[in-house]
């Protein structure tokens, strides 16, 4: 499937872009090690969002030119799409806090995207990254390699449970913060479980399931007050109507003696 990682030009290959063409068929371990990679984490990093999805959209497009059959799921791109979509995502992370200074604010103005879009892009890109990683043979991978492997995946779901958070999809968010949480616990044993790796997705799934709780309490509030509005009117015409009865005229005797 087409992922969409953005429109920018994409610049000519340099000497390094050539030297990378001409070593060994490139696999999800060494992509991380490509100045691809390395260039946008630092980018990132430095909070220079719109040079790192830059970099990270030629990097992406540079190794599917190189691939013979241009797969969109080979497992060198896998880390490029996790860094493109959890840098999207921190962009739109840091709008909440510097509207005016982040990426996400400025597409707004020049190109008219909303936060909508931006996070269904990034969620392609943490989702592409996720099967790519799940579908990698394990069997090929040092004892070092697997764990990175869980390791990076465990991360892909931390983010994924951001995103759903942030869009407010709060039973999904919990999902993936429990699938984070146990994989971490499977890798980080012994001392290793006091790791904030732990501490962190632990604080973000209670956070949630307090959101998930507020949500439910404050749909529970509205059903009241909807049904005590109802109730409210049913009782105001009721009360209008015995008012109205109380204002007509005294009947005649000979009327009265007709009711039972």
């Amino acid at each position: 499937a087409n992922v969409e990682v953005g429109a920018s030009k994409v610049e000519k290959p340099t000497a390094t872009d050539s030297a990378l063409t001409s070593s060994p068929p490139m696999t999800y371990f060494t992509a991380k090690n490509t100045p691809f990679y390395i260039q946008a984490k630092a980018k990132m990093q430095d909070g220079d969002f719109e040079a790192a999805l830059t970099i990270i959209e030629k990097g992406i497009t540079f190794i599917l030119s190189s691939l013979p059959d241009n797969n969109e799921m080979h497992e060198s791109i896998a880390p490029l799409h996790y860094m493109y979509g959890t840098t999207l995502l921190y962009s739109i992370e840091e709008s909440q806090d510097n509207p005016e200074n982040s990426l996400m604010a400025a597409q707004a103005q020049q190109d008219g995207e909303d936060a909508a879009g931006d996070l269904q892009i990034a969620w392609e890109n943490l989702e592409t990254a996720r099967s790519i990683i799940m579908q990698c043979d394990s069997d090929k991978m040092t004892e070092s390699e697997q764990e990175e492997r869980m390791t990076d995946l465990a991360q892909i779901y931390c983010r994924l449970g951001d995103l759903s958070r942030h869009d407010g999809h709060y039973e999904q968010a919990i999902s993936d913060y429990e699938t984070c949480c146990k994989s971490r616990r499977d890798i980080l044993k012994g001392e290793k479980v006091w790791s904030r790796k732990i501490a962190d997705v632990e604080y973000n799934l209670g956070v949630t399931c307090l959101s998930l709780a507020a949500e439910g309490e404050k749909k529970l509030l509205d059903e009241l007050n909807n049904n005590e509005t109802n109730d409210g009117g049913s009782k105001s015409a009721a009360n209008a109507a015995v008012a109205s009865i109380k204002a007509q005229p005294p009947q005649d005797a000979g009327s009265t003696s007709n009711l039972t």
